[in-house]
């Protein structure tokens, strides 16, 4: 007769660690914080008002979201207001863990100085 090899069993720590750690992914992915693709928010509130020219932020992620990713994203964000221009870049923790940089760009037709 042939036996096959008994597989380890997890022990009883690694059980309990997983039994923590999923509510938390499901919690994550539930909540939106496992999209990774950019996000409108608010725009930075520490820069200069122009009423004239509306701001608009996009959440990102820098290690999985290109510069064209976030540019299409703030062209849809700005819509008929004009095209973006980048004004300021933070990561405040005003956006998910997920996409943790903020890009705020102001719509308009020609660009900002950047403050001081």
């Amino acid at each position: 007769m042939i036996r096959s090899p008994s597989l380890p069993t997890p022990s009883r720590a690694a059980l309990s660690g997983l039994t923590r750690v999923t509510p938390f992914v499901i919690a994550m992915a539930l909540g939106g914080c496992g999209s990774v693709q950019p996000a409108q928010t608010q725009p930075s509130e520490m820069l200069p008002s122009n009423p004239t020219l509306p701001k608009v932020g996009i959440c990102h992620n820098k290690l999985v979201s290109d510069e064209a990713d976030v540019l299409r994203a703030a062209r849809r964000a700005c819509g008929a207001s004009g095209e973006p221009h980048l004004i300021d870049e933070d990561n405040k923790l005003t956006c998910p863990l997920s996409v943790p940089n903020r890009s705020t760009f102001a719509c308009g037709p020609e660009k900002q100085s950047p403050p001081k």
